[in-house]
């Protein structure tokens, strides 16, 4: 069943895809002026900028727990030392 998520009733990514769909069925052979609505989908299926973004964080948070940077407030609102 298209769109449907496997616990509730919408899929997370369903309308992101809706508006790749409309964007194509609006533009036929003009799929440049679509890409970004394929990203956005993409993005949402894959999740690859925000794992990037998450990795990058917590890197720099690494590199200032190991120089003794990190401030205490982030290790305890944090409460362990991965997110």
């Amino acid at each position: 069943m298209l769109g449907k998520g496997a616990f509730t009733g919408e899929g997370r990514c369903y309308m992101f895809w809706q508006d790749f769909v409309k964007c194509i069925e609006k533009n036929g052979n003009e799929k440049k002026v679509c890409v970004p609505f394929r990203e956005d989908y993409d993005e949402c299926l894959h999740l690859k900028k925000l794992n990037a973004r998450r990795a990058k964080i917590q890197e720099e948070m690494d590199r200032q727990k190991k120089l003794g940077t990190l401030p205490a407030e982030v290790t305890e609102l944090l409460g362990r030392d991965k997110f």
